[in-house]
């Protein structure tokens, strides 16, 4: 998206030339093998969420966001744009 964005702007004549040719850069490497202690335990999850629980009427909020997150693997992101049907 960048390239086209200074694509666009050289052909405007916005810019003199695009410098982004001249930057390089390798890609990572996929991971192999998933560190399993890296990965919360349903036992750690349900300890997590308890926890947060405990803080109140803020805390039972943040449970269904916490809990989306690790139930559903939703990003954050994700997470906030949900709404109650009511």
């Amino acid at each position: 998206m960048l390239s086209n964005c200074l694509r666009l702007a050289v052909e405007e004549e916005l810019l003199p030339g695009n410098t982004l040719h001249r930057v390089h850069w390798e890609t990572l490497k996929a991971v192999e093998e998933l560190d399993v202690r890296s990965v919360v335990t349903p036992a750690q999850a349900r300890a997590l969420l308890d926890a947060v629980r405990a803080h109140g009427p803020r805390g039972v909020h943040l449970v269904a966001f916490f809990a989306c997150i690790y139930y559903a693997a939703m990003r954050p992101e994700e997470v906030s744009m949900l709404i109650a049907d009511q």
